[in-house]
């Protein structure tokens, strides 16, 4: 059984214009009632997650910063953290420096993103204008970040750079590939670095202990490089990729049960993860459309509603259904 579920945020939870759909908010909320835990698994800071978090009160979990550190919102508690010591930005800021390429050099830290004053005042520089009032809100300017990455002794979550195309930071990659970091991506011209071995899934299995979850019990899903080492090792990952329909379950499935339910349908891509068996299934496979085994449990699903799924697969354009 499912009692925790990491939501990667950018997307995944939000639209490719950064909206939260009432729908999405909806399904957690329903979900959270009844029992199971959600954690927003980001690479973004505190401050950058406000806007999210604040519309879904009921998450009450962070792995913040590409699992450099997990949150407790509700009691403002550290859970875990592996932070960048300030020797290794400095190593990162004058390994990149020395490229002589042009850079958005930002440090993720103390809840917010310190940035250079003329960097956030040039999104489109950076190829990132498309976000560019989300920059300007999120960043503290420093006037030279270089000069502020010297005085600062304090560790730091996680260090982004915005390069002005995606060619440079692939550039960079290739350069720098083996570097003692864990690098990864969320935008199109960014390049982020972690403490090496630092990771989502690290994060996960750390929160998943302390509420005293097994990783079998847990479940992942992400869309980017960054979501990588979750969806590994987490029970079972999925990446969602469409709503096939929600249906009123005492409408259509035999039941005898006096409280109603609302089920939904979500045509999802297999990720990775293996079966455990549990006190709930204990048993798994998969079938062709014309395999659909006799013995179905029809409270739980039906023929019909087995054969839409396989129509929604094959016709991406079937709209959702709704009771």
């Amino acid at each position: 059984m499912i009692k925790l579920v990491a939501m990667d945020i950018d997307g995944t939870l939000l639209d490719s214009n950064k909206n939260l759909s009432e729908e999405n908010k909806k399904t957690v909320k329903e979900y959270e009632e009844r029992g199971i835990k959600f954690t927003f698994s980001t690479g973004r800071i505190d401050n950058e997650l406000e806007e999210v978090s604040s519309k879904m009160p009921y998450v009450k979990y962070g792995i913040m910063c590409n699992g450099a550190y997990v949150i407790d919102f509700e009691n403002n508690k550290m859970l875990y953290s592996d932070l960048l010591d300030m020797s290794d930005v400095r190593y990162i800021y004058d390994t990149v420096k020395a490229m002589d390429m042009d850079m958005m050099f930002e440090l993720q830290v103390d809840g917010v993103i310190y940035s250079e004053r003329r960097c956030i005042e040039d999104t489109k520089r950076y190829n990132v204008y498309h976000i560019d009032e989300f920059i300007k809100k999120t960043r503290v300017p420093v006037e030279n970040i270089g000069e502020y990455i010297a005085s600062r002794d304090k560790p730091v979550a996680k260090v982004n750079i915005f390069f002005p195309t995606a060619e440079i930071r692939d550039e960079v990659v290739e350069k720098i590939k083996d570097i003692n970091y864990d690098l990864s991506y969320s935008e199109g011209t960014n390049l982020e670095f972690n403490v090496k071995g630092t990771t989502k899934a690290k994060g996960l299995m750390a929160l998943a202990e302390y509420l005293g979850i097994s990783i079998e019990e847990t479940m992942a899903i992400g869309d980017n490089l960054n979501d990588v080492d979750i969806l590994k090792n987490a029970g079972v990952s999925v990446k969602s990729e469409r709503l096939i329909a929600v249906q009123d379950w005492r409408k259509r499935n035999v039941t005898n049960y006096a409280y109603g339910v609302i089920k939904i349908f979500v045509q999802c891509k297999y990720v990775c993860g293996e079966f455990e068996k549990n006190i709930e299934t204990t048993e798994i496979g998969f079938f062709g459309k014309d395999e659909i085994p006799e013995n179905l449990a029809v409270e739980k699903c039906t023929r019909e509603q087995v054969l839409m799924c396989f129509e929604a697969y094959e016709n991406p354009k079937m709209p959702t259904s709704f009771d």
